[in-house]
């Protein structure tokens, strides 16, 4: 699908929109439009017009001072902000303006201004937008496009320009401009995915020659087999299709297609070559029958169902074989994938490894999944009775029944969809709905839809288990009346307890709330009467209360959702779950947690930090609830009976990292700890203990980083729920890594060094 200008759109904009500013990190108010940067990394909430009309706009910014450099703004198209929408600055001659060029849809997310990279002040007067009309966006297209065209090229790219401008319109000629090599993704300097992975993720001739051959060298070389659902799909698709299959490193495949209509191309290729066979259907006849009757034929050890819709480059089968090759057991195999548009790789999925929590929230190990044929067997293979959803439903059924140590996960993108979104997705969403419901019936759950995909409310056993809220504090009044007070008024879950371990609480007037407690039933205070460590002040409280669960939180928490509770414990009680973590926001309603990366910014970090409330993340994943390999203690649930089996929080971890270090041994004893976007509280960080800006305070941070990369080293930088073609470093969470620590070349030179 091609980016087109809308011919009913006055090409006219009214000028200039000023952008509502205000800060968001890492910023000072010094007086009127002066500012000043506190840290390497500043940052501005733009709020941009409601709706706009599709187009090329122009930013600019009022920015000057000798400490400004290299501005910068994040746009969120619906995945949240990451490199991938950056826009660098460029200084406007002869003044304090700043600009950068942009291609923006009808509506938008919030954008992220990053006004330097550096401490100091500046001033700042704000910044607009507009749309950049016709002529004048035809003219930053061209220019943009001859200077990323091969030398000698620009004669012909100019001629063509003006040929469709001519012939078709200014807006056609902008259109054919921003197709792959004039992508706005590519403007202002910045690398797109579509540059990430020309870089990263294509195969070189001497890259695909060591492919071709490695393919001796495989210990075992299955048979795959392959049924292509080409019913309907008009010839110079399925022609292309099968140009661009039958150019597969691993020979040993076998096809079957499911076809509709005659077809001369499929003809001539079966005529070619001895692996392809068809499977013809009546236009009327259903597909998945077709489909098992293609199966039944099938000979491989391993079987992928396609449609005409996904191309598959052309080292795909040879990286599955050499997954099965290291992993003999293996019975379902999924990989990464992105979109195809006008030619151009856009929107990747950097998946996660097997993640079942994931999975009943979005079918996200499609569309590439290769399966054990005899697990299909034992499965029934596909069921008619959710044809628009028969690939979900067939993925729910077989990792049910696999081991899960054999769901392996390929970090590499195998598989490039061209399908463009048509109204038919929303009966398979609603086609997906059924299936989940059906799958999840015996356990007596509940699905619903959300953004990103499905939410499941499993049952909270009757009656509903005691939870232990354990408030550790010392003094802090403001904070900590407003905690319980949420927690007293807001909750709705019908069991619980707060306890408040009073650590060496020294003002009168937190003595006089404490006493203001006694008549209230659902509280009570414990003494700790020891320096402060988080990680012994709850250790004691454990030890001494009776909830079946615990639930560990802050004193800077407070309520949002009143169900949270419920939300948190239908997870916690769940045989094989360790932590579950909650949705946490700042004040200002911007994201503070939403789940912990292992490696991120050094030892683990905050995912989707100070990113708007409301965003989608990485695919949607922000909306869903799956299983990560750490969550915040600052609103963590856990069984009390899991907590005394690994042996609480480590007491030498007093203040950071205790809860990353919890939930690591959580996973070494076999659970899973799991994230929840719809418990949803604000968290005041940082505001009790405070910050780690003394000398002793910062002693002890550096002792309990080297702690964690003592104990866990194997673990930091291979994160499961994360990807190693994503970044590690600070605030890029999911954003692409450059470079990464998985591509081809890479393996290639990984396996023949």
């Amino acid at each position: 699908m091609s980016i087109a200008i809308d011919p009913g759109i006055s090409p006219v904009p009214a000028g200039p929109q000023p952008l509502e500013h205000r800060p968001l990190a890492g910023l000072e108010h010094a007086g009127g439009d002066t500012w000043r940067s506190l840290d390497w990394d500043p940052q501005f909430l733009l709020v941009p017009p409601a709706s706009l009309q599709p187009g090329l706009y122009r930013i600019t910014a009022e920015l000057e001072g000798a400490d400004v450099a290299a501005p910068c703004a994040y746009f969120d198209f619906g995945q949240g902000w990451s490199e991938i929408t950056r826009r660098n600055f460029e200084p406007v001659p002869g003044g304090s303006k700043w600009e950068s060029y942009v291609w923006l849809p009808a509506a938008i997310g919030l954008i992220r201004f990053d006004p330097t990279d550096q401490q100091g002040h500046f001033r700042f007067g704000g910044a607009s937008l507009e749309r950049v009309n016709d002529a004048e966006a035809m003219l930053i297209l061209l220019h943009a496009r001859i200077a990323r065209a091969p030398s000698g090229a620009a004669p012909a790219i100019i001629h063509e320009a003006h040929r469709r401008a001519a012939a078709d319109g200014l807006r056609a000629c902008c259109d054919w401009l921003l197709s792959p090599v004039g992508n706005p993704d590519q403007m202002a300097g910045i690398t797109s995915y579509d540059g990430w992975a020309q870089r990263y993720d294509t195969l070189s001739s001497g890259e695909a020659a060591a492919l071709h051959d490695a393919v001796d060298r495989l210990p075992s070389r299955p048979l795959m087999s392959v049924v292509l659902v080409a019913a309907g799909a008009p010839e110079d698709k399925l022609r292309h299709w099968l140009d661009v299959f039958t150019e597969q490193l691993y020979p040993d495949w076998e096809l079957q297609v499911v076809a509709t209509a005659p077809s001369r191309a499929l003809d001539a290729r079966i005529a070619k070559d001895c692996r392809i066979t068809r499977i013809d259907i009546g236009p009327d006849a259903n597909v998945i029958t077709a489909v098992q009757r293609a199966l039944a034929a099938m000979r491989g050890q391993y079987t992928v169902f396609l449609d005409v819709d996904c191309l598959l480059p052309s080292h795909a089968l040879f990286m599955v074989a050499d997954t099965i090759a290291r992993h003999p057991a293996a019975q379902v195999i999924y990989t990464d994938s992105d979109h195809l548009v006008a030619g151009a790789r856009s929107a990747p999925y950097f998946k996660p490894r097997w993640n079942p929590e994931l999975l009943l929230g979005q079918d996200y190990l499609a569309p590439f999944v290769v399966y054990d044929a005899s697990l299909l067997r034992e499965v029934g293979g596909l069921r008619a009775d959710f044809s628009r959803a028969a690939a979900y439903d067939l993925a729910l059924r077989c990792t049910a029944r696999a081991a899960s140590e054999n769901i392996l996960h390929v970090p590499m993108v195998l598989c490039h969809s061209s399908r463009e979104e048509t109204d038919e997705d929303v009966a398979g969403d609603e086609a997906g709905l059924r299936v989940l419901q059906q799958h999840l019936h015996d356990a007596g759950a509940q699905v619903q839809a959300c953004e990103g995909g499905y939410r499941v409310r499993h049952p909270v056993p009757d009656p509903a288990p005691k939870v232990s809220i354990i408030i550790p504090t010392r003094d802090k009044l403001d904070l900590l009346r407003r905690c319980v007070e949420s927690i007293l008024s807001r909750t709705t879950y019908p069991n619980f307890e707060i306890v408040i371990v009073d650590n060496q609480s020294e003002l009168q007037e937190t003595r006089d709330f404490f006493a203001s407690l006694d008549d209230e039933p659902r509280a009570r205070v414990m003494p700790f009467d020891a320096p402060f460590n988080y990680s012994a002040i709850n250790n004691h409280a454990v030890n001494n209360v009776d909830g079946d669960i615990i639930a560990l939180v802050n004193n800077d928490i407070e309520v949002i959702s009143p169900d949270w509770l419920e939300e948190m414990v239908q997870h916690a009680v769940r045989p094989g779950v360790g932590g579950v973590g909650a949705m946490l926001y700042y004040p200002d309603d911007t994201i503070q947690h939403a789940g912990i990366v292992l490696g991120l910014g050094g030892v683990a970090g905050h995912i989707y930090s100070r990113a708007p409330r409301g965003t989608s993340g990485q695919m949607g994943r922000a909306h869903l609830v799956q299983s990560l390999s750490a969550v915040t203690a600052a609103c963590l649930l856990v069984r009390r009976s899991v907590f005394l089996e690994i042996g609480g929080l480590d007491e030498r971890l007093r203040v950071a990292f205790n809860d990353v270090d919890f939930c690591l041994r959580l996973l070494e004893h076999g659970y899973r700890n799991i994230w929840t976007p719809f418990a949803e509280l604000y968290h005041h960080e940082s505001a009790s203990r405070g910050y780690e800006d003394t000398p002793e305070k910062m002693e002890r941070f550096h002792s309990e980083v080297h702690f964690m990369i003592e104990r866990w080293s194997a673990w930091l930088g291979d994160d499961a729920a994360y990807n190693p073609n994503l970044s590690l470093l600070h605030g890029d969470s999911f954003a692409l890594a450059d470079p990464p620590r998985s591509s081809i070349a890479g393996w290639i030179r990984h396996s023949f060094a």
